[in-house]
């Protein structure tokens, strides 16, 4: 027999859409480091996700469902790397977006 087991899951952590919406009124940079993480921060923003200010994603995939969702400020960092990552952040902040 085989036995089915959970080896990973993920869920929203419960203050989560109470913290992106307590920022609407601010502007702020979106730093992802997932796709899945910018599922669920869509999830939350829903129709105003383009409002919210400019989009960092750390790779494709983490771009993937913000560009999906046709949010037109995202910059992906050159590379997976904690360098490179911030180095896309300061390009957004050195542009104005943010």
């Amino acid at each position: 027999t085989v036995d089915e087991v959970v080896a990973y899951a993920m869920s929203d952590a419960p203050a989560f859409a109470a913290t992106v919406e307590s920022l609407a009124s601010r502007r702020v940079l979106w730093v992802f480091g997932s796709g899945a993480a910018a599922e669920a921060w869509l999830r939350v923003t829903g129709p105003s996700a383009a409002a919210r200010g400019p989009c960092v994603a750390a790779g494709a995939t983490a771009a993937a469902p913000l560009r999906a969702a046709g949010l037109a400020d995202v910059t992906v960092a050159k590379a997976t790397t904690p360098e490179a990552l911030v180095e896309a952040v300061l390009a957004v902040v050195r542009r104005g977006s943010a």
